[in-house]
């Protein structure tokens, strides 16, 4: 396993991540695990009186419907059988349908309220401890995400497309419409492609879930502690060779829901790479930091809160065909046993740690008097050309194909030459953006940035830089804060947290080092 040795630490890194949760997460966490305990059992027994009187009068208001929905089938089955009446037999269809749809939710309504039921008697007996009140954690055996409930998703999706558009497009071709409309020929080849796509996906999902039986992650010790640790094993498949590199990674997502759809940003992520044993049994262990949310149950996700948060365990492993895949939910809480100096992002510097293999930076220089980063390359600007020269002239065929006139051909082509223009000025401007390296000496930490012809370097004296940080959320990059308050990023995405961690502890080193014959002197 690929970690720092345990030392002292000479510098703090923290990952600013987290600095996304709200202020009443703050404030909760500047409570006690048990009152933090206490105000979660209260908030959850609250809301499940509301949803069990709710669920109630819900179910009373359906079983009405039902009773009046079958009634009506059986009134209108019964004077069309009478009558020989094959239409309205038809009709009575309707009703007949309505009533199945509502018997079958009452039954899923049946079926969560017995598990509502299952909950609190798991509640009124362990009141402090959440994870024991769900099948999911009780006995700290985590179960994979099942492969076949997505693969079951994508193909139901992949279906529906196909039928729907290639069932449109084989309708215009048989009556002949395609032909007189190369615009909608184009349109269909365009959705035609997509379904392939979709077709392939899912074809993957399936390969996936039958190569892969389900995984079982065995937890040393339950649940996760905030401010303390996570560890176990993953008991990964025999079709999984051993020798080959496994990337775990745990992450803390928040997902909040709006009238356009879900959006989730991650909040805290750390990652491993392991080598696989022969044995099947991957081990995992990680740090927890303390300034973070706990997980939400399984059961309730997003019931009582607009904004849920997630904890996840993932393991890839790039093996020949189909990679290996799989995402545990796991459960993360406050304890008695948590510690709150642990904070997010918090990393022994003073002792060298291994460069992670699939690491983007490296080093390129290290000396007495000068130590230099290579960051990759960066890239858009080649994207942005292509967009710039490639659709005005698409802009042409498309509208003449359209029945659109010269002049209005002329108009297109002109916005599609605008619009090109905006990409490359875009991808132009990222690149300008983007760090190439990063070069530390006796004087200041400086790092150029774009290429020719807009190239420039930022320099920051090393009597200014109080901290390097990193970022350990979506985005992994590291940055400097200076003594004045200000904040500047010295990297673009790197490969992941591992790297981040490395190259923030490698240029902490170095500023360190240059930094001490002044300091000395003094």
């Amino acid at each position: 396993m690929k970690r720092p040795r345990p030392v002292a630490p000479s510098m703090r890194l923290n990952a600013v991540g987290a600095s996304l949760a709200t202020a009443a997460l703050a404030e909760n966490q500047r409570r006690s695990p048990a009152q933090a305990m206490g105000r979660l059992t209260a908030n959850t027994e609250s809301f499940s009186a509301h949803d069990e009187n709710g669920g109630v009068v819900a179910e009373v208001l359906l079983g009405l419907l039902t009773l009046l929905c079958a009634t009506a089938t059986y009134l209108v089955a019964s004077a069309a059988l009478a009558k020989g009446d094959r239409a309205a037999l038809a009709i009575s269809l309707m009703p007949g349908v309505v009533t199945v749809v509502c018997a079958a939710i009452l039954v899923l309504m049946a079926v969560q309220r017995r598990k509502e039921r299952i909950l609190a008697e798991r509640r009124a007996l362990n009141p402090e401890a959440p994870w024991l009140w769900t099948d999911a954690w009780r006995d700290g055996r985590i179960r994979s995400t099942s492969s076949w409930g997505a693969a079951g998703i994508v193909v139901g999706f992949a279906a529906v497309w196909n039928a729907a558009f290639g069932g449109a497009g084989l309708t215009l071709y048989w009556r002949g419409e395609l032909s007189g409309q190369p615009g909608l020929g184009v349109l269909e080849l365009i959705f035609g492609v997509a379904g392939l796509a979709l077709i392939a996906g899912a074809v993957y999902m399936v390969l996936l879930a039958r190569k892969y039986p389900p995984t079982v992650f065995e937890m040393s010790a339950v649940p996760g502690v905030l401010g303390g640790h996570l560890g176990g094993s993953i008991q990964i498949p025999a079709r999984v060779p051993a020798g080959v590199e496994a990337r775990v990674k745990l992450a803390c997502d928040r997902t909040r829901r709006s009238s356009t759809g879900p959006l989730s940003w991650t909040l805290w992520q750390d990652e491993l790479t392991v080598t696989t044993p022969a044995s099947g049994s991957l081990p995992v262990a990680f740090t927890i930091p303390f300034d973070l949310p706990p997980s939400e149950l399984p059961e309730r996700a997003g019931m009582h809160d607009a904004s849920p948060i997630s904890w996840t365990l993932s393991v890839t492993v790039r093996v020949p065909g189909v990679d290996y895949l799989e995402t545990f939910s796991v459960p993360v809480f406050a304890t008695a046993g948590s510690d709150p100096s642990i904070l997010a992002g918090t990393l022994d510097v003073s002792a060298s740690a291994e460069r992670p293999s699939h690491a983007k930076a490296s080093v390129v220089e290290s000396s007495a008097d000068r130590t230099v980063f290579a960051l990759p390359p960066a890239k858009g600007l080649g994207c942005g050309l292509s967009a710039f020269l490639i659709l005005p002239l698409l802009a042409w065929p498309i509208a003449r194909s359209a029945g659109a006139d010269v002049a209005t051909a002329l108009v297109a082509c002109g916005i599609a030459l605008v619009a090109g223009g905006v990409v490359l000025a875009l991808a132009a401007f990222a690149v300008a953006l983007s760090a190439t390296s990063i070069e530390i000496d006796r004087e200041a930490i400086r790092v150029p940035h774009g290429r020719w012809p807009v190239r420039w370097t930022r320099t920051i004296p090393l009597d200014d830089v109080a901290e390097i940080t990193c970022a350990l959320a979506e985005s992994q990059r590291v940055d400097v804060l200076t003594r004045h308050g200000a904040k500047y990023w010295i990297s673009g995405d790197v490969s992941g947290p591992e790297e981040a961690k490395w190259l923030a502890a490698e240029v902490t080193r170095a500023v360190e080092r240059y930094r001490a014959p002044t300091a000395t002197s003094a």
